[in-house]
């Protein structure tokens, strides 16, 4: 009889022994479950492409004329461009991030010699831009932000109908402004469109970007 009733009396604690480390467990794991489930739902880096139309209109204030043929420059030309951009979100939420963007197009000449053909036109453009980030918890997500940029335009002009690439022809520092609308899916993957518009401090309005974008987050 005392060995059942030991018995009893064991299983008894076993059982609460049990219960108390089952609790204790589950106790330590919901902490250690909103940390992981908080890295999960909010990564801090990303990298995000994008390819699309670029709008010259550095010559739309411009009144300048060429002296012997009279004509002046396009007001706004269109080309091709692409770009990439990788950054961190800091802990107090503005994003950092650098960026690269390359364009071409062709403008018409407005001398006389070359009257009727067009050259091309080269921007290499790399800025460091500060941003933030709107509706953090949702799918539709907005970003506005600027940076500093410094731009690199080069010429690739006619010589009596053969292409040839010049040097540099002008270094320029300015502001990159930037407005993106994303959807942010489940796999961290996002996809969305961006207006960007680039400006120079010794020329004034350059540039506008209009672009898909295609990115990931982690």
């Amino acid at each position: 009889m005392q060995a059942l009733i030991y018995l009893i009396f064991s299983n008894q604690k076993v059982k609460y022994n049990m219960k108390k480390s089952i609790l204790l467990y589950v106790l330590l794991l919901i902490p250690i479950s909103n940390v992981n489930a908080q890295l999960i739902k909010e990564p801090r880096g990303f990298l995000k492409f994008g390819t699309g139309y670029y709008l010259d209109v550095s010559s739309t204030f411009d009144d300048y004329q060429d002296s012997t043929s009279g004509i002046s420059p396009e007001k706004t030309v269109g080309g091709k461009t692409i770009w990439i951009e990788g950054g961190y979100k800091l802990p107090n939420n503005i994003i950092v991030s650098a960026h690269v963007m390359f364009a071409s197009l062709k403008r018409e000449y407005i001398d006389l010699l070359y009257q009727g053909q067009k050259y091309m036109v080269f921007h290499q453009n790399y800025a460091v831009n500060f941003s933030y980030e709107f509706n953090s918890s949702g799918n539709h997500k907005f970003l506005t932000g600027f940076g500093l940029l410094y731009n690199i335009r080069s010429t690739a002009q006619a010589d009596y109908g053969v292409e040839i690439i010049d040097e540099v022809d002008d270094q320029q520092l300015g502001i990159n402004l930037n407005l993106d609308y994303y959807y942010q899916f489940e796999n961290k993957f996002f996809i969305g469109a961006r207006v960007n518009t680039i400006y120079l401090i010794s020329i004034g309005l350059e540039g506008f970007v209009f672009s898909p974008i295609f990115g990931v987050k982690f």
